[in-house]
C-alpha cells in the first residue's frame, strides 16, 4: 500500500515525514505533494491507497483536489488533516466521501489511528 501526504505547508510535510512511522503502518512508499496539481500528477501515476490532505492550499484546495480524487479514483481513501475547524469544510468533505476530518495540531499517535481505521476499511 502505499500513502500521499497532500499540504503546502513545508514544516507540515516534513514533520508528517520524519515521525509517522509509515513501515509501521503498512505503507511500501509514501508519496509526498505540496499542492493539487502535483498531487494529482502522484495520483495518476502511482498506486495511491490513502491520501491525507490540507484544505487550504493556493490554487485548488483540498475539498476540490478530494471531489476530482473521489470521482477518478474513489478506491483511495482521504484523510483531511487541516488546521480549519469551520464545520462547514467538515460536513461538505464528509458528503464528498473523506473518510475522516483531523484538526491540526494533531499528535502523531492520532493520525496513526486514523490510518489505521483506513487500513482496516480497506
Amino acid at each position: 500500500m502505499n500513502i500521499l501526504i497532500v499540504d503546502d505547508q513545508a514544516s507540515v510535510l516534513y514533520g508528517i515525514r520524519q515521525n509517522l512511522d509509515f513501515a509501521g503502518l503498512g505503507f511500501a512508499r509514501a508519496f509526498f505533494a505540496a499542492g493539487a496539481e502535483e498531487a494529482r500528477h502522484i495520483i495518476q501515476t502511482e498506486e495511491i491507497h490513502v491520501m491525507l490532505c490540507d484544505i487550504e492550499m493556493p490554487g485548488e484546495d483540498g475539498i476540490c483536489l478530494q471531489k476530482w480524487q473521489m470521482e477518478h479514483y474513489p478506491h483511495i481513501l482521504c484523510v483531511f488533516l487541516t488546521s480549519h475547524a469551520d464545520f462547514s469544510y467538515a460536513r461538505e468533505a464528509i458528503h464528498n466521501g473523506a473518510f475522516d476530518y483531523i484538526l491540526q495540531p494533531a499528535e502523531i499517535p492520532e493520525i496513526e489511528e486514523v490510518i489505521r481505521r483506513c487500513i482496516e476499511q480497506m
